[in-house]
């Protein structure tokens, strides 16, 4: 990712950074909700809405170094899959395909910053299912949004540029941040995201006309490993391959909902 400096601020500034102590736990739901249209060129939409996944885990803060990053491991306890409005697909469906990521682990590190480090998945005893589901919900499984690197005030502002990655289709996401509120070790943070991207080919595909918008809701505490967090982004662009031309929306949400 990349960060653009924060705004100046009257007030006094206070770096904001993560230090979980060492062997801290913390239990935490995982959320994910997906809605996709299509809409082929003077045809009508095709909307399918999927349950509510929700992976149930703990969260085990290894190590504080003395760098300031963090080596976790978070091991999923529960899989379950819930009714949203307007649902395309029955929950029971969603959570049989997903039931052998119950005790998949997952290790990986955070900056102080809260910038993801590289990420493992595991799962002891995989079944022909396994890597099918964990495909299903890497793409929408939430994940830590970067706290700026340098000290802030009330009110500063800070924008963060992440690639992403949407079924080999490279975009970006440009989030503006704004720091709403501080109790103690506690931060209140907002965000409006826009999504932009490159005309590409996919193969045979051409992919053109990326754009979307998004909106993120972070209350962080510092002293703790997860944040809680909900965050929705849409992404629209247009698929052309010979004769066919089709216009694709996906609004993803996910959230932190930590117990």
């Amino acid at each position: 990712y990349t960060e653009s400096s924060a705004r100046p601020a009257v007030a006094k500034r206070a770096p904001l950074r993560l230090a979980p102590a060492s062997g801290a736990s913390q239990l935490v739901d995982l959320v994910m909700d997906a809605v996709i249209e299509q809409t082929p060129a003077g045809g009508s939409v095709e909307k399918v809405t999927m349950p509510t996944v929700v992976l149930t885990g703990k969260g085990d803060v290894k190590t504080l170094a003395t760098d300031g990053v963090i080596t976790y491991q978070t091991s999923i306890t529960g899989v379950d899959a819930r009714e949203a409005v307007g649902q395309s697909v029955a929950p029971q469906a969603i959570k049989a395909q997903l039931t052998s990521l119950v005790g998949m682990v997952i290790d990986g590190t955070l900056s102080a910053a809260a910038l993801p480090g590289a990420t493992k998945y595991t799962v002891a005893t995989p079944n022909e299912s396994t890597v099918g589901a964990i495909e299903s919900v890497r793409l929408m499984l939430p994940t830590w949004l970067p706290l700026p690197t340098e000290p802030v005030a009330l009110g500063a502002r800070w924008e963060v540029s992440q690639p992403v990655e949407i079924n080999n289709i490279a975009t970006v996401q440009v989030t503006t941040f704004t720091l709403r509120g501080r109790t103690g070790t506690t931060m209140t943070i907002a965000g409006e995201t826009k999504v932009v991207g490159l005309d590409q080919k996919l193969g045979d595909v051409q992919v053109s006309d990326i754009s979307g918008q998004g909106t993120v809701e972070l209350v962080v505490d510092t002293a703790k490993l997860y944040p809680r967090m909900k965050r929705t982004v849409s992404t629209k662009m247009r698929l052309r391959q010979g004769a066919e031309d089709v216009t694709v929306m996906m609004q993803l949400g996910s959230a932190f909902a930590p117990k």
